[in-house]
């Protein structure tokens, strides 16, 4: 089993731009090419709030977390912030079609750079503050309640679905080789 050096709960792993990155909460980030051997980083300013979530596209890592906050990186070492435009909470970060998409609560924002974000209208879905990941021409967000999750091409029109169980929360999408997985 490999450790990471960061001293901080991590969360979430994913595979980006042929890194791994682990991130959790207290703005810690571990990065390794191998999966084994691993350097971490922690975001300027960031010592405190929820998990990050982490995406690449457009040349660039953009990572987010609590209060609006949005960083971004060229190498996944050195992170700048970025202005958001908000103060909600941001739980989840995908890149697709050009353009990044997060979803937070009670927002929507897309960017095609990374750098310069706009919000855009919601789905009307009650909790909606998942998890969110693209895969086949479509990005899929979890609604966290509901047993539903959306699907959209754009990031602007919504499509709701749900899975038929009596009770479910959905709080994460995956992928894996071609199909979705929730939790």
């Amino acid at each position: 089993i490999a450790t990471s050096t960061t001293m901080a709960s991590l969360h979430r792993v994913k595979f980006l731009n042929n890194l791994f990155l682990a991130s959790g909460s207290g703005g810690n980030i571990a990065k390794s090419t191998d999966g084994t051997t691993w350097s971490s980083t922690t975001l300027p300013g960031l010592t405190t709030g929820g998990d990050l979530s982490i995406a690449f596209g457009a040349g660039r890592y953009v990572a987010v977390s609590d209060n609006g906050l949005i960083f971004t990186s060229t190498d996944a070492s050195t992170w700048t912030p970025a202005t958001s435009g908000t103060t909600a909470d941001l739980y989840d970060v995908a890149y697709g079609n050009g353009k990044f998409l997060i979803v937070g609560v009670g927002v929507v924002l897309t960017s095609t750079d990374g750098l310069t974000w706009t919000p855009v209208a919601p789905p009307e879905i009650p909790n909606w503050r998942s998890g969110t990941i693209f895969l086949n021409g479509q990005f899929y967000a979890s609604a966290n309640s509901s047993n539903a999750f959306l699907t959209s091409p754009d990031g602007l029109a919504w499509s709701g679905h749900h899975l038929g169980f009596t009770y479910a929360d959905i709080n994460g999408v995956a992928a894996y080789q071609g199909r979705l997985y929730f939790t």
